[in-house]
């Protein structure tokens, strides 16, 4: 197992930090939306996370015959309950294809959008394979419904260009910021950058 050098209790941060975080299961991955659960590589703490804003795109290369747009994100973070994570990572089992060779968020898109278009899973980011029977994503998806529920108000917020590798910034919330704030990104201290028009 990886030697994690931050912690989840290292947040909030104002500056970037190497990310704590050691597993995924991801429910929604596309480069400027990304949800699922992740579990702290020290003390196994387990978040449920959403994007909430997304801005500051830039060119991820060319991967295959697509050039990648990456995007920096902010999630908003609500701490799970003891014991989710495996929970949720047996049931996800079920999406089990052959393994590759990912080993970021960002390394899963080259996956998914270069060569190898089948985006399988391995740890320790695992994207749920949705192309399932019907019964099997119905019984599939209240599953994780009933352990999501159990997740706590949103009490932090998180940007970052790839939540596997590194934090950019982190800061608490409060329920009331979360209905009220509008401008995530200087909510959390980051500029904005200004992208040239492109010209006809």
């Amino acid at each position: 197992m990886a030697e994690f050098t931050s912690h989840c209790l290292d947040l909030p941060v104002t500056a970037p930090i190497a990310s704590p975080f050691s597993r995924f299961v991801l429910f929604e991955a596309v480069p400027d939306n990304v949800s699922g659960v992740c579990e702290c590589g020290h003390c196994s703490r387990a978040f449920r996370f959403e994007t909430i804003a997304c801005d500051n795109p830039h060119d991820g290369g060319k991967v295959g015959l697509w050039t990648v747009t990456h995007w920096t994100l902010v999630c908003s973070f609500r701490r799970l309950p003891s014991g989710a994570f495996d929970q949720m990572a047996a049931l996800v089992a079920i999406t089990r294809r052959e393994p590759n060779t990912q080993r970021t968020i960002g390394g899963w898109f080259e996956r998914r959008f270069g060569r190898n278009l089948d985006g399988l899973s391995q740890w320790p980011v695992w994207v749920i394979d949705w192309d399932q029977p019907e019964h099997i994503n119905k019984n599939l998806r209240r599953s994780l419904d009933t352990i999501l529920d159990t997740a706590e108000p949103p009490d932090m917020v998180v940007a970052s260009n790839d939540l596997a590798k590194e934090i950019l910034a982190a800061r608490q919330v409060t329920p009331q910021e979360m209905d009220e704030v509008k401008d995530w990104f200087a909510f959390l201290g980051l500029q904005r950058q200004v992208v040239d028009a492109i010209l006809p």
